[in-house]
């Protein structure tokens, strides 16, 4: 995995820019710790930088890739690799096959066209330059982060978001209850969407401003019936193929275990098709209820895995908080990224690639939020502030859900939110890093009535489709680019290959009405993993922040808009403090909101 940068200015504005290429390398320098390569055209007027990991053709595979005919640079891994040659070889028989699999890229987008991305398999993000024109693409389910845009009189493509200059835009109102970022970050800054292709006139794009985008992909859409007869061979043909094209690598391969069933299913499928015995990283959280080391344990046991196991205790974990923070180039409101930093902080000193099995939630609707949405209906009938006795009642008559680690408390506040503010999506209060709080609703009443988009009735579909174009993206996978790239290590994630994932929505709405909560995964993982591991119960890759908070400073909270704010955030990391979980969401979205207003002040 690598960073990408490109930057086009004005003839006299060429010496302006040095600060901001140096800063922009230097951002995307932990991306690629293995080598900084840059390629200048027009006395300087495009910029073109590449810093590298080397992963694959290690000898070779520098960029920017020079050919006469166009000029590429591009982050990530291509799985088909030997497929496109394939098809280059019938076609063009003549032509010369780089070794690199980013440069093979670009040959194939040079001869086939940039709509031939939709045969290319892999998670990417970069651009192609041929003639006057500059193509820039990004993966279909957005593992590998794209911006663009204009920065003074520049416009540039780079795989970090060049300083803080929209922070206020990051943290606006919307974005703070919903915690997720628009792909139009301010006026002049964008996230290239997952599944799409852009392309500018590098001659004329400072002058018009014109900027084509494409879509290639997107997630299928679940039929009410008819599935395809044969889909538990089919998907599990499908899985095992991603696996092995995704083992692809000169520089070792590894895995990040958990104690649930989809790391442990790329492990076995890994583990059978590698070979020689891959290692195994687990993270270990001591006298923690959110250590799962003990089922990762049985796990490698079982598949005679090497096993490493990280010990870390909440200080340790806490002296990485700033780091974290600073990995981010937009806010992840997800305590997630601070075991996710400190997991690849360790394991980026042995390996430079690993597996996760990431993806499995998404393909089956696996997230306890889908047996609530009858809950989150019923609540957003009420016209009055519910309390917390009557919401106790109405959900322990409707369901109960032991497996849920986060706590009935904060479950409750989150729906209390819901019912106090019905002019908001519910998915707001239900998933928002800020929901079940007193400053939530203060916040949402900053938005007055612009949220008119609120449901009648919350459908899993419609929580489906949040998940996938809102959260999955906007959070889980970027939260795994940036903690992971912080270190130079790269994160593969098989199950969500994009034949993977439609095969999985050819199963249908009444199939996972009927056999919910990945009920077709486990199946297949009964023929991989052992019986009590199936069983056993998991809570995602969470940090336990309610006891990590104890060992950081209280911030100045200079981003308060009012008293009330002020006296909620102190109230928020006061509970915290004492080791209330329901407080430690809020109290680390307070922290990463607090970090990005000060960037604003520099």
């Amino acid at each position: 995995m690598c960073g990408v940068y490109l930057r086009i200015a004005k003839a006299d504005q060429i010496e302006l820019n040095e600060g901001f290429d140096e800063f922009s390398l230097k951002q995307i320098k932990s991306r690629g710790p293995d080598g900084t390569f840059t390629l200048t055209q027009r006395g300087g007027q495009i910029l073109m930088g590449f810093t590298r990991l080397s992963i694959r053709a290690i000898e070779s595979g520098n960029q920017p890739y020079e050919d006469k005919r166009f000029i590429s640079v591009f982050n990530g891994e291509i799985y088909n690799c030997e497929e496109l040659i394939n098809k280059i070889k019938i076609e063009y028989p003549n032509e010369v096959i780089p070794e690199g699999d980013a440069q093979l890229l670009g040959l194939w987008l040079f001869l086939f066209g940039p709509q031939s991305i939709n045969d290319v398999v892999g998670m990417f993000a970069g651009y192609l330059q041929i003639k006057n024109k500059i193509y820039a693409f990004r993966d279909r389910v957005g593992e590998k982060p794209l911006y663009y845009g204009f920065h003074s009189n520049d416009f540039f493509i780079s795989s970090c978001l060049p300083r803080a200059t929209c922070s206020s835009e990051l943290m606006g109102s919307k974005e703070l209850i919903s915690g997720v970022s628009d792909y139009k970050i301010c006026e002049d800054l964008f996230s290239l969407s997952p599944g799409t292709f852009l392309e500018v006139n590098q001659n004329t794009i400072l002058e018009d401003r014109s900027i084509l985008t494409h879509q290639y992909w997107s997630w299928p859409k679940r039929r009410f019936l008819s599935t395809r007869k044969n889909f538990d061979s089919a998907f599990e043909s499908n899985v095992i193929d991603a696996v092995k094209s995704q083992l692809v690598s000169d520089a070792g391969m590894s895995i990040l275990l958990s104690g649930g069933i989809d790391s442990g299913l790329v492990a076995a499928i890994a583990r059978k098709e590698f070979g020689n015995p891959l290692t195994a990283f687990t993270l270990s959280f001591k006298d923690s209820e959110y250590d799962e080391s003990k089922r990762a344990r049985e796990t490698a046991h079982y598949l005679k895995l090497n096993h490493e196991v990280i010990e870390v205790t909440s200080e340790e974990l806490a002296s990485n908080a700033q780091s974290t923070l600073d990995a981010m180039d937009v806010p992840i409101y997800d305590t997630g990224c601070l075991s996710l930093f400190t997991l690849s902080k360790w394991v980026s000193k042995f390996e430079k690639v690993a597996l996760t099995g990431d993806g499995g939630d998404e393909l089956f609707r696996g997230y306890s939020i889908f047996k609530k949405s009858l809950v989150i209906n019923i609540l957003q009938t009420f016209n009055f502030d519910v309390s917390l006795n009557f919401l106790i009642k109405i959900i322990n008559s409707i369901e109960n859900d032991k497996d849920d680690y986060l706590g009935k408390i904060l479950k409750l506040r989150r729906a209390q939110s819901i019912t106090k503010n019905r002019n908001l999506n519910p998915l707001f209060a239900a998933l928002g890093p800020l929901g079940g709080t007193d400053l939530f609703d203060l916040i949402a009443r900053s938005l007055g009535n612009q949220q008119n988009s609120s449901r009648k009735y919350i459908s899993n579909r419609f929580i489906e489709n949040y998940y996938i174009n809102e959260i999955l993206p906007k959070i889980y996978l970027l939260k795994s680019d940036k903690m992971s790239m912080a270190h130079g290590l790269e994160l593969r994630a098989p199950l969500l290959n994009h034949k993977v994932i439609e095969c999985a929505y050819e199963l249908t709405e009444l199939q996972l009405f009927i056999s919910p909560r990945k009920a077709k995964l486990r199946k297949m993982a009964e023929r991989y993993l052992s019986k009590s591991i199936l069983t056993s119960k998991k809570h995602g890759f969470s940090t336990p922040f309610h006891h990590v908070v104890r060992f950081i400073d209280e911030p100045e909270w200079l981003s308060h808009r009012s008293g009330d704010e002020l006296a909620e955030h102190k109230r928020i990391w006061s509970e915290a403090k004492k080791g209330n979980e329901w407080a430690a969401i809020p109290a680390w979205s307070l922290l990463v909101k607090e970090h990005f207003f000060m960037k604003t002040l520099k």
